[in-house]
């Protein structure tokens, strides 16, 4: 899915905003302004602006249960501004797996960890037990999903 620059911007801006790592669901406001910009809020839009869309979100994918026998949520380091890593989230989110996004841009120890694994800094970074993807393709994730023994959405 090929976006204009700002909206991957927005986009993962939304994601960011929208995926959390607690059990705990949220709403997500979609909203219109009197100028016509679209904004994305965990709170109600203001009086003078258009609702266009509310839902439920929060940390998604199905309870530990779901996961390959070690129990583990599939791990995602990303970074502010990443649409690919937007992309990734958003098919995990899809997929129904359990996972956990971490920031990459000021965690050194997370940051030492990928360098030592892998020799490069690449976001997003997903680390699927051992299996560690660095800016996968949607085939390439979901087959390392998949290959790794999470039950997923059909």
């Amino acid at each position: 899915m090929k976006l204009p620059n700002h909206t991957q911007v927005l986009f993962a801006a939304l994601l960011s905003a929208a995926v959390s790592t607690t059990a705990d669901a949220q709403k997500l406001y979609k909203w219109v302004d009197a100028q016509g910009n679209i904004s994305y809020q965990d709170s109600p839009p203001p009086e003078n602006a258009k609702l266009l869309d509310e839902k439920q979100v929060g940390r998604t994918g199905g309870s530990e249960a779901d996961a390959p026998a070690n129990g583990d949520p599939i791990k995602v380091y990303t970074v502010a501004n990443c649409a690919l890593c937007a992309q990734s989230v958003l098919l995990m989110i899809k997929m129904g797996v359990p996972h956990v996004e971490l920031p990459l841009n000021e965690d050194r120890a997370a940051q030492s960890l990928i360098l030592e694994k892998t020799s490069s800094l690449i976001a997003p970074t997903i680390m699927i037990g051992e299996t560690i993807l660095q800016a996968p393709s949607d085939d390439e994730l979901s087959e390392a999903i998949t290959a790794a023994g999470y039950t997923v959405k059909e």
